[in-house]
């Protein structure tokens, strides 16, 4: 049996609203600063996109943070179409929900 990906290892602490789990996986997973920064907002959206409200602190903090110099809005982007494909097609152990894609 495959090794699931870092994709579908983030996605189940991400959908329960582990925030304290997903941070530790991340930075575990995280070759540097720019997938840090990358990863973490993109799951801490997946956690707010679930209702796990206590990780759109988070996602303030990675913005203030990690993100600050993202003026261009590249990283946020590029995370909000990889969600969007996600969401449409189910990848990344995400549900198909074309509500949250659009």
């Amino acid at each position: 049996m495959a090794e699931p990906t870092l994709e579908t290892r983030l996605s189940a602490p991400a959908r329960a609203g582990d925030v304290p789990g997903l941070i530790d996986l991340i930075d575990t997973a995280a070759a540097d600063n720019d997938a840090l920064a990358f990863l973490s907002y993109k799951w801490l959206c997946v956690a707010v996109n679930v209702g796990h409200e206590d990780a759109s602190e988070m996602v303030g903090a990675v913005l203030d943070g990690l993100l600050y110099a993202d003026d261009d809005n590249y990283v946020t982007g590029h995370a909000h179409l990889e969600l969007a494909v996600a969401y449409l097609t189910g990848a990344d152990d995400l549900p198909v929900d074309y509500d949250r894609a659009s």
